[in-house]
């Protein structure tokens, strides 16, 4: 199967992308969230234990969601560097 290569139909209108950010802040600031990372290249984000887990030689569960949102492929993490999350 190919993958989906296709662009997406609509683009978030300001209102729109503004808000998106903002839910995503609310998140990392609560500490429900990460801040957006490329796991690709800059591997997943752990936290300590669990990096300390892997190094021992144990397989911890990390559960992770994709966003799938309009728009979301605009932001870096350069837009959230000013946002606290430890």
């Amino acid at each position: 199967m190919e993958p989906d290569t296709t662009p997406p139909s609509e683009e978030l209108d300001v209102y729109e992308q503004e808000q998106f950010e903002d839910w995503l802040k609310v998140g990392i600031e609560a500490k429900w969230i990460s801040v957006p990372d490329c796991t690709t290249h800059n591997g997943f984000p752990m936290r300590d234990w669990e990096e300390d887990q892997f190094e021992q030689g144990y397989d911890p569960c990390i559960v992770a969601t994709r966003i799938w949102r309009d728009g979301y492929q605009h932001l870096t993490m350069a837009d959230f560097k000013d946002v606290e999350s430890d």
